[in-house]
């Protein structure tokens, strides 16, 4: 099973045990209420005292903490707490109707909006349909935990409001390649991701990994002598499909200026000449592509940590090396980079397209590729 099959393995993990939660705290409820009814008692009137706000919020996070939830499902937890509290006038949570739930989402909207014009977006639109639906569905699994308690308020307006969102077509399809583990950032999305990204490492493998479309193996067994900084060329020796051999023949991919420089900031950072691999372990051999892939994830998560843009951070929360890739390719496709020329930069085995301009030799390779390629990478400032 290789690791994006297990990661999807392990967030659908995650999904079934936050229902089975959702599910616990509804059966306490109705067995409360179902005994109520039994002993044809009226509606408790000495219900007690619900705890405030941020009570309610710690014990929260002491319960699901000790359930090992998983890092960024707690951050999204306590995300959603703050913006609910924000945008209700921290009004008491047990209280909360159809309404203060919908002022949460007209609040945030327009202050998404708001920093959309910031960016200089001509039509700002708010938070998608998908992401309501997941604010919401965190919103609805607090009001069942607090459900199960005693003073629960014995309500959920936040579930209404979630399924009141229609999730076909295109939206439907943003949520499932989210859900897959498909992010893809845009120009802008990664300009803010690589600039609060410090350790010169890892920002040289992110930025060699979104301009080049490389797998974590292919970065990984990377040796400094497959950069020509000159040239502006990076030679791939670890195609899929080959373990950790390196070919005699290898694939030619270009690199820009922002490449270049993010290269050779590493480089001079981490030594002479004389070092073998591009990116070595503390024992001088080759990373693990395992590692590469820890190094990314962690810096995307440690990003998502300290933005107030909540969109962003779920969205960096999930980010993977392997995005990287994905990245690579919608960002030559915004550019309007040729499809077989995209799929040459990729070196997809099963592409119709794999001997077009094969090898990217001569005048094909410094005429047509590099110059599409050029045109189509963006600049991220760095």
């Amino acid at each position: 099973m290789s690791s994006d099959d297990l990661s999807a393995v392990l967030e659908q993990l995650e999904r079934m045990n936050d229902r089975m939660d959702e599910l616990e705290a509804e059966n306490q409820r109705l067995e409360r209420e179902n005994e109520r009814l039994r002993n044809g008692e009226d509606e408790p009137e000495d219900r007690p005292e619900p705890p405030s706000n941020d009570e309610i919020q710690e014990l929260w996070f002491e319960e699901h903490e000790k359930g090992n939830r998983k890092h960024h499902s707690l951050r999204n937890d306590r995300s959603t707490f703050n913006q609910v509290r924000l945008h209700t006038d921290d009004k008491p949570l047990p209280q909360l109707t159809e309404g203060d739930v919908q002022a949460w989402i007209d609040g945030a909207n327009a202050a998404k909006r708001e920093r959309e014009r910031a960016r200089g977006e001509d039509e700002p639109t708010g938070l998608s349909e998908a992401t309501w639906y997941n604010n919401l569905s965190r919103l609805a699994s607090i009001f069942d935990w607090m459900n199960g308690k005693e003073w629960g308020p014995g309500t959920d307006p936040a579930r209404p409001k979630r399924d009141g969102y229609d999730l076909g077509g295109g939206n439907q399809q943003s949520f499932n390649d989210e859900e897959e583990g498909k992010v893809r950032l845009s120009t802008a999305e990664f300009t803010y991701l690589a600039s609060n990204i410090y350790n010169k490492r890892t920002r040289a493998m992110l930025v060699l990994g979104v301009k080049t479309g490389f797998r974590c193996k292919q970065i990984a067994l990377m040796k400094r002598s497959d950069v020509d900084i000159d040239a502006k060329i990076v030679y791939d020796h670890s195609p899929k499909g080959e373990g950790y051999n390196r070919m005699s023949d290898p694939h030619k991919h270009p690199i820009d200026e922002e490449t270049v420089n993010a290269l050779q900031t590493w480089t001079d950072r981490s030594g002479g000449d004389g070092e073998e691999w591009l990116f070595p372990s503390r024992k001088g051999g080759h990373l693990h592509p395992n590692t590469v892939g820890k190094a990314i994830s962690k810096a995307a998560s440690n990003v998502a940590e300290n933005t107030d843009d909540e969109t962003l951070a779920d969205r960096l929360d999930t980010f993977t090396a392997h995005n990287l890739r994905h990245t690579f390719t919608q960002l030559l496709r915004d550019g309007d980079c040729p499809d077989p020329i995209i799929k040459e930069l990729r070196a997809d085995a099963d592409s119709d397209y794999i001997d077009y301009y094969s090898g990217f030799e001569g005048e094909k390779f410094e005429g047509v590729v590099r110059p599409e390629y050029g045109k189509s990478m963006p600049s991220f400032g760095l």
